[in-house]
């Protein structure tokens, strides 16, 4: 099971690499506004997000991190750049925003593989979980014990 997740990252960052950085931007643009959109964010405190790297065909969160930043109360904002031995985030977290390289219908999702937000979100059960990612990489593959559905996962559709 374990390989078979692997081989399947290599392909999707195979295949999100190939993905322009100014397409990547555009359905950045398109994401983030839906998830500012559809859910509310009036009562959300806390948030924790990473960034993103368009070069490297990952979402960017910055266009909603400009639009919860003009909110009458906008949430404190920590954001995270995961390694796998990373410290996790110290604090309790109302939304968290995940990367996403691969996702199935049942909102689990595929990460590079090193277990960080396996770990963190693991440690934040009372939080929303939200992934991004291209419609195009929905796809399936198994799960493990470890392996935490997100409560939503965004596309550009």
């Amino acid at each position: 099971m374990h390989e078979q997740k692997n081989t399947l990252r290599k392909q999707l960052l195979r295949e999100r690499k190939a993905v322009p950085a100014a397409k990547v931007d555009a359905i950045s643009q398109i994401i983030c506004q839906r998830v500012f959109k559809e859910f509310n964010w009036n009562e959300v405190r806390t948030v924790c997000t990473y960034e993103g790297s368009p070069s490297s065909g990952e979402i960017d969160t910055k266009p909603l991190l400009s639009l919860l930043a003009n909110l009458p109360n906008p949430p404190t904002i920590t954001i995270v750049e995961p390694r796998p031995q990373a410290l996790l985030p110290i604090g309790i977290f109302d939304v968290i925003i995940v990367p996403v390289l691969g996702f199935d219908e049942t909102n689990h999702r595929l990460g590079q593989g090193g277990g960080w937000y396996d770990r963190f979100l693991a440690s934040q059960p009372q939080a929303t979980t939200i992934g991004l990612a291209p419609a195009q990489f929905k796809t399936s593959f198994p799960h493990e014990s470890h392996d935490i559905p997100l409560d939503l996962i965004v596309t550009e559709k």
